[in-house]
């Protein structure tokens, strides 16, 4: 992935809030220009992977590693020890999709680390999954980068051992924000343990993609031509509550964050 040094001049901007500049538009779309090819580099090697057999190969593993297990330790497998097995069998079956396609996903990570777009960096996991309170983070977790307005970027990277690897880039979200589910209470600004919610309107699909059409709004199809205009953010937060126009919108909530960094 070749790396422009036009995109790397946010030094100079002057961030209003709720105000999207034409000049971050334009850098946006540039940005997602060049992930493009990599992205399709992606599902290009994951077609030329193809079937991985699981549902053939996963019990004839499991076996294998319980059987080492037991000759081992003399006793079944339970608990940590039983997690451990399973996650040693689903790393087993999906090497060839993770030496394939995570050298790509850690580039896209190295050039949006590069750019000066973004305020913060962070990550989420499944609580349900992982018990600790803020587990460390791991290559499968959701990876978010944020703008001062609060446009988010998603490296679904989990779908790296997906069938379909086209949803590996989410398309931009034209505001971010991050909830306590326990005391209701929703912040612009990311903490440790908060939940990610995403909203787009029609308005900034259009922008991105030159339609409106928010089922068809994909990251693949984000325009590269410049806007000429500011944008006003139509999604807000008034005393705590979100705020979303009528019509049509795109709704995504996250899970909670359990890395973060200020760039």
């Amino acid at each position: 992935m070749s790396h422009n040094p036009e995109l790397t001049g946010m030094e100079n901007f002057s961030f209003s809030e709720g105000v999207i500049s034409a000049s971050e538009i334009k850098l946006l779309k540039d940005t997602a220009v060049h992930l493009l090819p990599t992205l399709q580099e992606c599902i290009r090697r994951r077609e030329q992977i193809g079937d991985l057999k699981i549902h053939e190969r996963y019990p004839e593993i499991k076996t294998r590693l319980t059987d080492a297990y037991i000759s081992q330790h003399g006793s079944q497998p339970v608990g940590e020890a039983a997690s451990a097995i399973y996650v040693a069998t689903q790393n087993e079956i999906y090497v060839p999709l993770d030496n394939a396609l995570f050298p790509l996903v850690e580039e896209m990570e190295v050039y949006l680390d590069s750019l000066n777009i973004w305020k913060h960096k962070l990550t989420t996991v499944n609580q349900e999954a992982r018990i600790e309170k803020f587990p460390q983070p791991e290559k499968f977790d959701s990876l978010y980068y944020i703008t001062p307005e609060g446009v988010s970027l998603r490296l679904k990277r989990r779908l790296v051992r997906d069938e379909d690897v086209h949803g590996l880039v989410q398309p931009y979200m034209e505001k971010i924000f991050f909830k306590n589910y326990q005391s209701e209470e929703v912040k612009e600004v990311p903490e440790l343990g908060l939940s990610v919610i995403e909203y787009t309107t029609a308005g900034f699909a259009k922008l991105m993609t030159g339609s409106a059409e928010l089922e068809k709004y994909e990251f693949a199809a984000i325009s590269p031509l410049a806007d000429q205009e500011n944008y006003q953010q139509q999604v807000t937060l008034d005393n705590g509550k979100i705020v979303t126009p009528p019509g049509p919108l795109i709704e995504h909530g996250g899970d909670n964050i359990n890395y973060l960094s200020s760039l």
